[in-house]
This record gives C-alpha cells, sequence and structure tokens, in this order.
C-alpha cells in the first residue's frame, strides 16, 4: 500500500513540475518585425510592429479581460544605416476614449512607442487579446551614405530594458523580432559599347560585376527600332535585324541586371552610331505581249517594305547579250514596254533603287538585277477573207457575218481562223456590223474589214433588191447625234418603213461627265482604279491612278490621271457591235445552264438505278432466306412424322 502511495505522489509530481515548465516555455506574447531587408541608399523603408500571439490570463476578471491592458515596445535601430531625423510612427487605430498612445526618442537609434487602456464607464480596463490590434508602422529614411554594419540594423529590445506589458498577471517569456537589412547597390554603367561590322554586325560591350543579364534597345535613325532584347552574355547579333531594315544609322543601348535583390539596374549606356548602308530585296518580273499591237506589258513582283523603293530600272537585253535602247525607270509597278521588233527574241531584266533613304554610307540603295526573263514581240501583220459572208439580201432583211471567217497573220508563230465570234478579241471591225439592216443604200458596197490600220484586201460586194414596195412615197427623218449615240439622216418609205436611204451622223464624243468615284483606293504596289459616268448618254469611263497620283490629289497638288475622253476624231463603237456581245454572252450562259441541268438530271438517274437495283438485291436475299426457312421447316416436319409412324408400329 505504502508503495502505491508512493508511486502516486511521484506520479503526481512529475505531472506537477511537467505542468509548472510547460506554463514557463509558452510566451506571454510576441512582438514581430517585418518590412524590407534589402534598401537602397536614400529610400525610405516602412516597417510593422505587431503585438501578436497574446496568452496572458487575467486573476482580476472584476478590472481586466485576459489580454493586455499597456504595452511599450522599445525598437532600436542602427544610426549608422537610418537618419533619426527621418522617424515616423503610424500609430494603431484604437477607441480614442480608451485607448492612449505615445511615441518618444530617447536616443538617436531608440523609438519607443506605448499603448494604454482607461477604464470605461463602468469602470474596467479594456485588454487587446487578438492579433493585428496593437500594430504599428515605422518609417525609417536609409542615409545616403548608409554602411552596414556587423550586427542587426533593426530590432527589438529584449529583456526588462525592451518591453513593459501592464496586466494583473505576471509577464513572461516575450519572443521579440529583429532583421538583417542589407544596402542594394547599383550596378555599374556597362562600357565598351560598339556595333562591330567586322563580325557580322554584333553588338558588344565590357561585362558588369554581379550582373546577370544585360537590356537592349536598337535604335535607327533615332528611332526604337522593334522591342527591347535580353541578352546573357556580352555581345548580341544585329545582322538580321538590321539588313532586314536597309540602311541607315543604328545605334543601341544597353541596361546592366541582376537578379539578386541586393543590386538594381545600372544606368543607361548608349554605342556610338552605326552607319549601314544596306540592301534592297531583288524584285522579279513577268511579260505579257499583246498580240494585236505588238507591245509587251510587265507586272514587278516586289517583297521590299513599303516606302523603301523610289524606281524600277528595267534593261531589255537583245539575245546576245547587248543592252537594247535606253533603260526603262518608272516608280509604277506595271507597265508597258514599247518600240520592240516583231519576231526578236528580247530579254528584260529589273532593279529596285531608292534614293529617298537618309543616313547611307554613299550612293543610292539598290537590289540585285533579277534573272532574265525572255520574251519575243508578237504582233498581227496582215488579215485576209478566207469565207465570205453571205452578199445577197433582200431591202429589209439584216446583214448575217455568222458565216464569215478570216485568217489572222502573225510576224511570229501560225496563222489563225477566227468566226465571228472572235472578231472583238483579235481587233477586228467589220462595216457594215452584224444585224445591219439591208437598205438599197448599200446596193453595190464593199464590206470592209479592218484590224487598227490593217485592211482585208479582198472585195466583198453587197447586193441589196429592192421589195414589193416600189417606195413611191417617201420622209426624210433626222436625229441629232448625242456624245454617245450616232445620229442620222434617213429617207424612210411612207407605205412600208424602209429606209430607203440612211446616212449616219457620228456621236459628237463630248460627254458631260459627273465627278470621279473611287473603286479601289491605290496603294504603294497596286494602281487604284476611279470611275466616272457621263449625265447624258451614261457612259462609264474608268481610270487607273498610282499611288504618287493619289497623294497629289489628297494634298491638293496638280498631278492627276490622263484625261480619258475620247477624242470625237476616233471612232466610237457602234451600239449595234455592244449589243451583239451582249446577246453572244448571253446565249453563252444559256448554254453552260443547260449544261448544268443534263449533268444534275444525269446525276439524278443515276441515283434512281442505284435505288432500284439496290432494292431488287435486299428483297432478293429476303426471298432466299424465306426459302430456305421453308425447306428447313418441311425436312422437320417429314422427320417429326417419321418418328412418329415409327412409335406406332412399336406400340
Amino acid at each position: 500500500m505504502k508503495k502505491i502511495l508512493i508511486i502516486a505522489l511521484a506520479t503526481i509530481m512529475a505531472v506537477f513540475c511537467f505542468a509548472l515548465g510547460m506554463s514557463a516555455a509558452e510566451p506571454s506574447f510576441k512582438v514581430d518585425i517585418s518590412g524590407a531587408t534589402a534598401v537602397a541608399a536614400g529610400d525610405t523603408v516602412k516597417y510593422t510592429v505587431e503585438v501578436k500571439d497574446i496568452n496572458v490570463p487575467s486573476t482580476n476578471t472584476d478590472e481586466y479581460d485576459s489580454g493586455l491592458a499597456s504595452v511599450t515596445v522599445f525598437i532600436k535601430y542602427d544610426a549608422a544605416f537610418f537618419d533619426a531625423a527621418s522617424v515616423s510612427v503610424k500609430m494603431p487605430d484604437l477607441p480614442s476614449d480608451v485607448w492612449g498612445t505615445s511615441l518618444k526618442q530617447p536616443s538617436d537609434g531608440v523609438i519607443k512607442i506605448e499603448a494604454w487602456s482607461e477604464p470605461d464607464s463602468d469602470g474596467k480596463n479594456p485588454t487587446a487579446n487578438a492579433n493585428g490590434i496593437l500594430k504599428f508602422e515605422v518609417s525609417l529614411k536609409v542615409k545616403s551614405d548608409a554602411v552596414e554594419g556587423d550586427g542587426k540594423e533593426i530590432y527589438i529590445a529584449s529583456g526588462t530594458e525592451g518591453f513593459d506589458a501592464s496586466l494583473d498577471a505576471t509577464v513572461t517569456n516575450v519572443t521579440c523580432g529583429s532583421l538583417d537589412v542589407s544596402l542594394i547597390k547599383k550596378l555599374s554603367k556597362p562600357d565598351g559599347l560598339v556595333i562591330d561590322k567586322d563580325d557580322n554586325f554584333k553588338a558588344k560591350w565590357n561585362a558588369v560585376e554581379n550582373a546577370d543579364s544585360y537590356e537592349i534597345q536598337v535604335y535607327k535613325d533615332g528611332e526604337k527600332l522593334g522591342k527591347a532584347l535580353t541578352a546573357t552574355g556580352t555581345s548580341y547579333d544585329l545582322s538580321t535585324l538590321i539588313k532586314n531594315n536597309f540602311g541607315g544609322e543604328y545605334s543601341f543601348t544597353v541596361i546592366a541586371k541582376s537578379d539578386s535583390d541586393l543590386y538594381k539596374d545600372s544606368d543607361v549606356a548608349t554605342s556610338d552610331v552605326c552607319n549601314y548602308r544596306g540592301k534592297l530585296l531583288t524584285p522579279s518580273i513577268s511579260l505579257t505581249v499583246n498580240k494585236i499591237a505588238g507591245t509587251v506589258s510587265y507586272k514587278i513582283t516586289d517583297k521590299n517594305l513599303e516606302d523603301t523603293v523610289s524606281v524600277y530600272i528595267i534593261k531589255i537585253y537583245d539575245k546576245d547579250g547587248n543592252p537594247v535602247g535606253e533603260e526603262i525607270s518608272s516608280p509604277k509597278t506595271s507597265g508597258t514596254i514599247t518600240g520592240l521588233t516583231f519576231g526578236t527574241k528580247y530579254d528584260v531584266t529589273v532593279t529596285a533603287s531608292s534614293s529617298s533613304l537618309d543616313n547611307v554610307d554613299s550612293g543610292n540603295l539598290s537590289s540585285d538585277e533579277s534573272g532574265k526573263v525572255s520574251v519575243t514581240a508578237d504582233g498581227i501583220v496582215g488579215i485576209s477573207v478566207t469565207k465570205n459572208p453571205t452578199l445577197s439580201y433582200t431591202e429589209g432583211e439584216t446583214i448575217d457575218l455568222s458565216k464569215m471567217e478570216i485568217t489572222v497573220d502573225f510576224a511570229v508563230g501560225s496563222d489563225v481562223k477566227i468566226g465571228k465570234d472572235k472578231f472583238a478579241e483579235y481587233g477586228i471591225t467589220v462595216t457594215p456590223k452584224h444585224n445591219a439592216d439591208a437598205i438599197l443604200s448599200l446596193n453595190g458596197k464593199n464590206i470592209t474589214v479592218t484590224c487598227g490600220e490593217l485592211t482585208a484586201p479582198e472585195t466583198l460586194t453587197l447586193e441589196v433588191k429592192s421589195g414589193k414596195c416600189e417606195h413611191a412615197n417617201t420622209t426624210p427623218e433626222h436625229q441629232d447625234p448625242t456624245c454617245g449615240e450616232d445620229g442620222f439622216d434617213k429617207i424612210v418609205c411612207d407605205l412600208c418603213g424602209v429606209a430607203v436611204e440612211n446616212t449616219p451622223i457620228p456621236a459628237t464624243g463630248n460627254h458631260d461627265f459627273n465627278e470621279w468615284s473611287w473603286l479601289s483606293i491605290p496603294t504603294v504596289n497596286i494602281d487604284g482604279v476611279r470611275q466616272r459616268t457621263c449625265k447624258e448618254c451614261g457612259k462609264v469611263e474608268n481610270s487607273q491612278v498610282t499611288y504618287a497620283e493619289y497623294l497629289a490629289m489628297q494634298s491638293g497638288g496638280t498631278t492627276a490621271p490622263p484625261d480619258t475622253t475620247p477624242s470625237t476624231t476616233n471612232p466610237v463603237t457602234d451600239p449595234d457591235e455592244t449589243t451583239e456581245r451582249r446577246k453572244h454572252n448571253a446565249l453563252g450562259g444559256f448554254a453552260d445552264l443547260g449544261k448544268i441541268f443534263l449533268f444534275a438530271l444525269i446525276a439524278v438517274l443515276l441515283v434512281i438505278v442505284i435505288f432500284i437495283v439496290g432494292a431488287i438485291y435486299v428483297e432478293s436475299r429476303r426471298n432466299r432466306r424465306r426459302r430456305s426457312r421453308s425447306r428447313t421447316n418441311r425436312s422437320r416436319n417429314s422427320q417429326n412424322r417419321n418418328s412418329q409412324n415409327r412409335n406406332n408400329y412399336r406400340r
């Protein structure tokens, strides 16, 4: 029994001692300090001092609740690092009627802050027992000549000198915070900046101690070129960037950077200017022969940046490689080459050039000469009628040229035989026109076939016979020409209405056009198109406008597209010919629609045939399965009857 009692007492004492030890080890509260640990000279830094984890029980609940009723904290800082004259403290936001706060600086390097409560109306002191209530914000300015010390730059003083907490309880084991603050240093400014032409336009500079990377910004003619670049070494290849942006004054800046919080970016270093003449990209040229006019149209394809090419230089060489005539210089990417001899082979090249770019070493910026494109100037040198149209008519019928065939003779290549449907394509004009009235005044007149200045040599004499009407009584008719339509002087039979005589009066060609309207705005590489319409006859006229002409129009310059109003001395296209072409195009459209309908009908018939064949095949399979099941059933029934008969026999 004694042993049991001794063991029990020993156990109670051990538990008591453990509890006493745990109680002594548990802190009453903690004073934390937080803020920047890396600062730059001259910066003002804010630190937060907070009383946290309050664990102070009350032994006099009538006067206090558990917690802190007052606290005094001493903050110490390194006076060689922080400027004492710059100290400021923001006190916690406590109820002013029951709490008071104060700030004192007993000496350089020490800040004393206090917070205490006063009894409320019930005579009871409020207490702070939660995090974030007793929080102070301390501002300190780093000296411009700050020096890092060996100890803590800012900390909460420990022991009885460092704090005082009042409550009806013993405050023990308070934890105090501290911070090591390091001085941020600015990296040195890079030097030795150069663009090395001999090393494929590499940007180079000297290494900066403690720098981990460098920020590079390239400039052309004083303006930023693209976004900032990043390099980890002390060079950067600028060859692609410079060559793609052509000639000019190039330079770059470098800023040294560090991945560490202890260093801030260096000042900006700027290189000297490097002049680069550059080289334009080589354009290409394509050629198209106008067989009727014997001219060559060219089209230039250029991938250079907009506004970098001021002129294209086109050179023509003969078959032996010798230059032919003067080179063509034009800012346009399309045009016509004239003065070539029919049947002769030529080679054509193009070069891009610019004299508008500043800051080049010398001379104009230019591209290489393009590869040679061969062409043979071809043209129509003769026409002849190889099949005659219908030449004999009775008055009142219409001229029929549908049977006419014309052979076109080219300077180079085979002759081509064409019918009426291709007259316009080859520039063939026939007078009188197809579907013109066969009148008596045409009797004995010839059908004339022309192509430009060429005239078919054949004599095609029209024979127009009089109809039943003797045209005893006639009336003259007159219609004045308009700007777009011919007029006429006719003598018309009063009885049958046939024009016994018909003298056409050519259209005046004096159109009254409205203002130009844009169909497409010109760009640097593509001409624009504008349009205007005659107010009187409705004639539509289009005009190509280059980019340079467009800019001149916009700025009020004098440059304008050439007036394409036809001269009154030039032949005007007869409306009947236009009508004939429209009819031909319409008939061609109906023919195409007929083909589409025929193909659609064939497709529908094919679908129907496939469906019928498929249905027959499926039904055949079903019939075979039915017959198979029927044979199987008959066989089973027969077996059953035989088995039953045998059983009856045995019985």
